[in-house]
């Protein structure tokens, strides 16, 4: 189980997962609707001058903000900021995380699309990511060190496009 002190780094997917429902999918600052493959998750105090890499120190951003915002900061704004994010986010971003995390209830019916191609002996990967791409809702994954992020999707709609390849193909 997690805290709100827990170091979580922000290209977890059930952290994400979990800042995205709490929020309600609404940057903090602007109240805009983000989606959750554009989100950001802004660190209140930045990491530069000490902030955390924990949940009382996150909450959701638009691109647009997080990216002018940079490392500028304002430690009575901070405060403000943290304050009412901790009455507000935190406690409820911690119980999701830990229900996602330790559960697994979320991605139950998911699987990343490298683990799906290999398991199913996948013979036109390529092609066969192009089209679920295109076709079903993605849910990425960012991994440290790499410039991909992994992808998720639901199985049952993965043998959807894996049966249309082989009723088009002969194979999938």
């Amino acid at each position: 189980m997690i805290t709100a002190d827990t170091e979580v780094h922000t290209n977890d997917i059930f952290l994400r997962k979990a800042i995205y429902i709490a929020h309600r999918g609404k940057c903090f600052y602007s109240g805009r609707d983000v989606s959750l493959d554009d989100m950001h998750i802004d660190h209140i105090k930045p990491r530069k001058l000490g902030g955390g890499n924990n949940i009382n120190n996150y909450v959701l951003c638009c691109q647009e903000l997080n990216l002018s915002k940079s490392a500028s900061f304002s430690v009575d704004f901070s405060d403000v900021v943290t304050a009412f994010n901790k009455l507000v986010y935190v406690d409820n971003v911690v119980e999701l995380y830990n229900e996602f995390k330790f559960n697994n209830l979320h991605f139950k019916d998911y699987i990343e699309i490298n683990e799906y191609c290999k398991k199913h002996k996948i013979i036109h990967k390529i092609r066969f990511i192009q089209r679920a791409k295109y076709k079903l809702k993605v849910i990425r994954q960012p991994v440290l060190n790499q410039t991909r992020n992994k992808m998720y999707f639901k199985v049952d709609e993965l043998d959807i496009i894996k049966k249309y390849y082989i009723d088009k193909y002969g194979v999938a």
